[in-house]
């Protein structure tokens, strides 16, 4: 007959003892104690993302406020670059006005200086045939053109070119047609002759 082996309770009871004591250290297996620690740990995880959202949510209205203040700033700076740009185009205008008018006044200081010597050329002129020098326009600086030749090419000119001419020479083209021609002989430098 066949020998049957039969089972060693000793060591078959040493390895349900072994059993048993890996089996109580499942205690500390976090699904074994129904998931608890986990749910405390999610538990915890879902407070900082709660308490991280909340800080989250006031940061975004702070930097609401602050885009609401920049955008405020920016349009006062707006405001602040229209007005210098308008000041800077009214200075411009100013400088382009003043500048004009030196322009025109150191014109009109080269031409009375001009016509000073004019005059005192055309002070020797004694006979209607003599030549006179033409003076200077103070409206344009330049030499008057068709200014007559002679004293008597002076006499026979209209009012209306006496006239022509006072406001060319920067003379006043008030009174009678007499003190007219003397005002233009006056402005040529004819101290010693009217026409």
């Amino acid at each position: 007959m066949e020998r049957v082996c039969l089972p060693n309770f000793p060591t078959a009871a040493d390895g349900l003892r072994k059993a048993a004591e890996q089996l109580e250290l499942c205690d500390h297996l976090p699904a074994v104690d129904n998931g608890v620690r986990m749910l405390q740990k999610m538990d915890a995880i879902m407070d900082r993302l709660d308490q991280l959202g909340q800080k989250v949510e006031a940061l975004d209205q702070k930097v609401d406020a602050l885009d609401r203040r920049v955008d405020a700033l920016d349009r006062k700076v707006d405001a602040l670059d229209r007005k210098v740009d308008a000041l800077d185009r009214k200075l411009d205008q100013k400088v382009d006005a003043l500048d004009q008018k030196f322009n025109a006044l150191d014109q009109k200081v080269t031409t009375l200086n001009r016509n000073a010597l004019v005059r005192q050329r055309n002070s020797h002129v004694i006979r209607g045939d003599m030549n006179l020098v033409p003076p200077y326009s103070v409206l344009t600086g330049e030499v008057i053109e068709d200014f007559p030749r002679n004293i008597d090419e002076l006499g026979r000119l209209p009012v209306r070119e006496i006239e022509k001419l006072l406001r060319s020479l920067g003379e006043t083209v008030a009174g009678s047609a007499a003190e007219k021609k003397r005002s233009l002989s006056w402005a040529c430098g004819l101290l010693s002759r009217e026409f």
